[in-house]
């Protein structure tokens, strides 16, 4: 099945890079996500989900092992694989446009605005699924559940002044 989110929704994706890698566990579901191409539903990845309230969805992926050889195939490279390394190197080949110079290299934690009673699952299955990955809860203001910051590892310093692109950013978004 295809996943269908709402613009207000945050979610959380955990990776494996082995087959059969996610743990096993009781209080979540393994179900198969597809991807569209060239108007077919191809598997995409397996998805095992935590049982978690509406301000945040999280789950585990596992790519399907043939997913590569399937969806864009004319870009190259392998033909099959699992990690996140095979799969991001060929979105990188197929994007149109790709940055010279990329400022970010990776995502390295999140804050989450969710209450006590959705939150609660999420940070058993974080514990269960064994993830080191800083995720930290805050209670949420009116109307203001889900992710509400994603900090990065930079490959370098930005070309122009952060603190006015923050507070740009801050009046649009009313943060």
């Amino acid at each position: 099945m295809g996943e269908k989110r709402k613009p207000s929704e945050s979610g959380i994706g955990f990776g494996v890079d082995g087959a059969a890698a996610e743990p096993k566990m009781v209080a979540s579901e393994r179900h198969l996500i597809t991807r569209e191409w060239q108007g077919v539903q191809l598997p995409w990845f397996y998805a095992l989900s935590a049982q978690g309230g509406p301000a945040v969805v999280a789950w585990l992926m596992e790519y399907y092992p043939d997913f590569l050889m399937k969806w864009r195939p004319e870009a190259g490279g392998p033909s099959v694989g699992i990690t996140r390394e095979a799969v991001l190197r060929r979105y990188k080949a197929v994007l149109s446009q790709t940055p010279a110079d990329p400022m970010l290299e990776d995502v390295t934690g999140l804050t989450v605005a969710a209450s006590p009673a959705e939150r609660q699952p999420v940070e058993q299955w974080i514990r269960d699924i064994v993830s080191e990955f800083p995720v930290q809860f805050v209670e949420p203001g009116a109307g203001e559940r889900g992710i509400r910051e994603v900090r990065f590892k930079l490959r370098r310093a930005p070309a122009k002044n952060l603190k006015s692109s923050r507070a740009r950013f801050a009046r649009r978004h009313g943060t």
